[in-house]
């Protein structure tokens, strides 16, 4: 169902765009070409581009009134520190789920909100729903990167499992789709854990972890294009240290707090990434010794013994440890997950 009556949609997609000329055509067709028995909404939010993608997306705001609702900045709100989607897109969600593509971003499966709304519909218990994702380069090449990058062989997953998953960021974002109020109570009033992320996606998936099981599409439906202007990918790059650290701290932060707000259900998975990022961060510092202290000895105690051995070594060695650590993890800290937790 390509043309519909957007009066009253079931899912409301948003898309966030700067800069995007060269991918937002791919983007929104992939979007506006969902074979689905329910009519759907495209919020796409152009942030004051400077190239032609404003210009594009006016294209498709005629092409497809009755789906694409465009929201055109005349300044850029992201310089401003303004955060784009409470203050834009949040008041502009109508639909039952809310599913999400970045503007660099783009769908490969024409069904994926037709399977994933009758997914959460058959499952009441799941209160989100996620899927394959596969990585490219700019001009569509695949990488061989897939999210997740191992086999899920259930429709649903158990709360313990799907926080497992999140923690190691099995999920990527275009695979979201979400209960629409359960996303806006999370919006209108963010837990102290959300607030003390500099990343939106995993703290996001652990709000909704925490409500009940999600459901899983066990196919590829969408693809992350790495490395595109403005994506996090790129701008990770050219991260200074102490970036870097407070990055780690952040994160540290993120994990203890949500082990709290989850009243230490997830106590094990949370432990761990509040050791592991803990870690990061006295490392780089040359501060190794304090993960030693009777205060974080917990944290330390949930290493693997490997790690264990690295902390004590960056104890009495911090430059040459850091330099190593540096060197370990240089290919960003999705990549550097999956190493550190063997």
């Amino acid at each position: 169902m390509n043309r519909m009556d957007r009066s009253d949609p079931v899912v409301s997609i948003y898309c966030l765009t700067y800069n995007h000329e060269n991918y937002i055509r791919d983007c929104l067709e992939s979007l506006v070409n969902q074979k689905t028995d329910f009519p759907f909404e495209v919020i796409v939010h152009d942030d004051a581009s400077t190239d032609h993608t404003a210009d594009i997306i006016r294209e498709y705001e005629q092409r497809y009134p009755e789906i694409i609702r465009p929201v055109y900045q005349r300044e850029n709100q992201y310089s401003k520190k303004i955060n784009i989607v409470r203050t834009y897109i949040y008041p502009r969600i109508r639909g039952k789920y809310v599913a999400i593509c970045e503007g660099d971003d783009y769908w490969t499966d024409d069904r994926k909100l037709q399977d994933q709304v009758t997914l959460l519909e058959e499952h009441p218990d799941c209160r989100c729903c996620v899927g394959g994702v596969q990585e490219v380069t700019l001009n569509k090449v695949p990488l061989g990167v897939y999210h997740p990058s191992f086999p899920i062989n259930r429709d649903v997953i158990p709360q313990q499992e799907f926080i497992e998953y999140v923690s190691v960021y099995a999920f990527q974002t275009s695979s979201y789709l979400l209960y629409a109020d359960d996303w806006k109570e999370y919006m209108q009033n963010p837990p102290a854990f959300r607030e003390a992320s500099d990343i939106g996606d995993t703290p996001l998936l652990l709000f909704f972890g925490s409500l009940g099981n999600a459901g899983y599409i066990d196919r590829v439906m969408s693809c992350y294009r790495r490395g595109a202007p403005a994506s996090y990918s790129a701008e990770k790059r050219s991260w200074s240290e102490e970036k870097r650290i407070r990055h780690y701290e952040s994160l540290t932060n993120t994990w203890r707090l949500y082990d709290e707000y989850s009243q230490f259900r997830f106590h094990k998975t949370c432990g761990y990434r509040v050791a592991r990022y803990m870690l990061g961060s006295c490392v780089l510092r040359g501060k190794a010794s304090e993960m030693l202290r009777r205060e974080n000895r917990q944290y330390f105690k949930m290493l693997p013994a490997k790690r264990k051995v690295f902390i004590l070594a960056a104890s009495v060695f911090p430059g040459k440890m850091k330099t190593v650590f540096l060197s370990m993890t240089q290919n960003g800290e999705r990549t550097e997950i999956s190493s550190w937790k063997k």
